[in-house]
């Protein structure tokens, strides 16, 4: 059984499905029931779309790389697009947004105060970091984030699984 996939992703318009197809091939292959698959592929898709908007694709090899990694009791997704110097505010703030959710003990509340500063000032800056915070709220991701030498921005989010995952079963 394979344990880890990376596939690499000029960004286009249906990248999105692409990467479902590709992800949901990969975790039902290693044994994934739907509702767990269909958690990992809203992670993803929320991973990827950050890293469209994000992402600084100038030459013709840029691109997004998706990576999928299986242990006994963890699914590592990671998402790496190149970055610049005018990402720098983007990178604040996806830090901000990580520290809040690392402050609170209990996701639903810091899910909750994005929510509402959302609600407040729709289309604002307000609205930043809801989808990841959303992510770890609802889908009990753990996110990070680091930048390489060469300008390329990782995201991860890791989900545990208490007994672990039954590769290839049915359930």
């Amino acid at each position: 059984m394979d344990t880890s996939i990376q596939i690499g992703f000029k960004p286009t318009d249906n990248i999105i499905e692409k990467v479902d197809r590709q992800c949901n091939r990969f975790l039902k292959t290693n044994g994934f029931s739907d509702d767990d698959v269909q958690k990992q592929i809203n992670i993803l898709n929320e991973l990827v779309k950050n890293g469209m908007k994000y992402g600084n694709f100038v030459s013709p090899e840029d691109q997004i790389t998706v990576l999928i990694h299986l242990d006994k009791t963890t699914v590592t997704l990671e998402v790496d697009n190149p970055v610049d110097d005018s990402s720098r505010n983007h990178l604040k703030d996806l830090d901000k947004t990580i520290q809040l959710i690392r402050g609170y003990q209990d996701t639903f509340e810091a899910y909750l105060l994005k929510l509402r500063e959302a609600c407040r000032c729709p289309g604002t800056k307000n609205n930043i970091g809801l989808g990841l915070v959303s992510i770890a709220f609802k889908e009990g991701a753990i996110l990070d984030f680091f930048v390489t030498e060469e300008n390329i921005l990782k995201v991860s989010a890791i989900s545990r699984f208490k007994n672990g995952f039954n590769p290839r079963s049915t359930t």
